[in-house]
């Protein structure tokens, strides 16, 4: 075991600037941790929010300079794929569903995720793989 403290789920409890409250040389962010002052649903909007803050933190902590403090949005849209070409949207009290809707996420993923230089996009995974590495 690591030490660090968890919720129930074996998050790593952060505070306000994504640190860990049991051991304040730790940060966590996205999946990974749940905020003590505001919890939040595990979803990409709050991890890819999240990333800069944690960034900063770790510099500004290495530095000894003060922190910045992360404040979750209180509304927030949810594209959840569905398996193959489909997905569902939520905001508020609005759903969608459909190709539409995993279409628009898949170009959302793909702005927000550089490529991998290793995949060219090929079906052939094998194909892709450094020598040996089978």
């Amino acid at each position: 075991e690591s030490g660090l403290a968890t919720d129930d789920g074996g998050f790593v409890l952060v505070d306000k600037f994504l640190r860990s409250v049991s051991h304040r040389e730790v940060f966590a962010a996205g999946d990974t941790a749940s905020m003590t002052d505001d919890p939040r649903p595990k979803s990409g909007v709050f991890a890819v929010r999240q990333g800069p803050y944690l960034s900063k933190n770790l510099r500004h902590a290495v530095a000894d300079e003060a922190l910045e403090t992360y404040r979750p949005q209180r509304r927030f849209l949810s594209l959840i794929s569905t398996g193959g070409p489909n997905a569902i949207a939520s905001r508020g009290g609005w759903t969608f569903e459909g190709p539409a809707i995993w279409r628009w996420k898949d170009r959302i993923d793909r702005e927000r995720i550089p490529p991998d230089p290793r995949h060219d996009g090929s079906e052939n995974e094998s194909a892709n793989r450094p020598a040996g590495s089978e």
